[in-house]
């Protein structure tokens, strides 16, 4: 009797050191994620100050807008001329080198994107254009 009340004991405090081992991963892993998010938003963040920088140079907000809503168009229906399946492992691998983003409506790829939504980008390059004409 003894003896099993001592496998127990042992049995219970290997089970206790695992789940504590297991409770550690996961807090490494959810700083991991953390940290690549935040990466991931400041690359959002300097998409956005591209695109503003990129409408006071060219002074055409309205025309750089119209160019990443034909883009977005074009990632999503292809040209029209020919369709090509995308092998999903080189667009996940090249992702960042896009303009617009090719991994649109993959579920988790949209959290760990590189590129904020083209839909906010336009929204954003148009509102310069009224906030400018407004100025003036």
């Amino acid at each position: 009797m003894q003896q099993q009340t001592w496998q127990i004991q042992q049995q219970l405090q290997r089970i206790q050191q695992l789940s504590s081992e297991a409770v550690q991963i996961n807090q490494q892993m959810v700083q991991e994620l953390q940290h690549v998010n935040q990466q991931l938003a400041i690359s959002r963040s300097r998409e956005y100050k591209a695109d503003e920088g990129a409408a006071k140079l060219t002074r055409d907000p309205d025309g750089l807008a119209d160019a990443l809503a034909k883009l977005d168009h074009v990632s999503r229906f292809g040209t029209g001329r020919r369709r090509e399946e995308r092998n999903s492992a080189a667009t996940a691998a090249l992702a960042h080198m896009y303009i617009v983003n090719p991994l649109r409506g993959q579920n988790l790829a949209g959290l760990f994107s590189t590129h904020p939504p083209t839909e906010e980008r336009i929204r954003r390059l148009r509102l310069m254009r009224i906030n400018d004409s407004e100025t003036k």
